[in-house]
C-alpha cells in the first residue's frame, strides 16, 4: 500500500474533518456572539426607548389638560379672608386663597405648582314666586351659584350681555 503524497497527505483525519467544519464552526462562533453583544446592550437601549415614549406621552398628555389636579375645600371663607360684606370680587379672593394654598406647599414643589382655575359653589337659596299666570302651580324656586374662573369662554349666551365687572 502506498501513502498519499502532497499536502493533505500529512493530515491526521481529525484535522480534515475539522476543516471541512469550518464554516459551520464560523457561523456558531459569529452568532454567539452576536448574541451576547445583544444581550449586554439591549437593556440600555429598550431602557432608552421606554423613557423617549413616556417622555412623548406626557408631552401629549400636557397638551391636553393638566397631568395632575389638586382641589381643596374651604368651609368659612367669609371669615377667613375678611368680613362678609367685602366688597372685594370673588375671583381674587380665590385667586388670593390659591396663591396661599402654592405658598404653603413644600420648596420643590412650590415651583411646579401654579392656580391654573379657581371656583366656588355658594348654597342654594329658595325664594318664593308671586303667583301669575305665567307661573302658575310654581310657589317657590331654588337658585343656586356657582363660579368658576374659567368659565367665560365657555359660557354662551342667547339674549342680553353679561353683566358688567364690578
Amino acid at each position: 500500500m502506498r501513502r498519499g503524497t502532497g499536502a493533505r497527505a500529512g493530515l491526521s483525519p481529525a484535522r480534515r474533518e475539522a476543516r471541512g467544519d469550518l464554516p459551520m464552526l464560523v457561523v456558531l462562533a459569529v452568532l454567539v456572539a452576536a448574541l451576547t453583544a445583544l444581550s449586554a446592550c439591549a437593556p440600555p437601549l429598550i431602557g432608552r426607548q421606554q423613557d423617549r415614549a413616556l417622555r412623548q406621552r406626557i408631552a401629549t398628555a400636557q397638551t391636553q389638560g393638566p397631568l395632575l389636579t389638586v382641589g381643596t375645600r374651604l368651609q368659612g371663607l367669609n371669615t377667613a379672608l375678611g368680613p362678609a360684606n367685602s366688597h372685594e370680587p370673588i375671583g381674587a379672593v380665590l385667586s388670593e386663597v390659591g396663591d396661599q394654598l402654592v405658598g404653603a406647599a413644600a420648596a420643590p414643589l412650590r415651583g411646579s405648582l401654579a392656580v391654573a382655575r379657581t371656583g366656588a359653589d355658594f348654597a342654594p337659596v329658595r325664594t318664593s314666586v308671586p303667583s301669575t299666570p305665567a307661573t302658575a302651580g310654581v310657589d317657590s324656586v331654588v337658585t343656586g351659584l356657582t363660579y368658576r374662573s374659567d368659565a367665560g369662554p365657555h359660557g354662551r349666551l342667547v339674549a342680553g350681555a353679561f353683566p358688567a365687572p364690578l
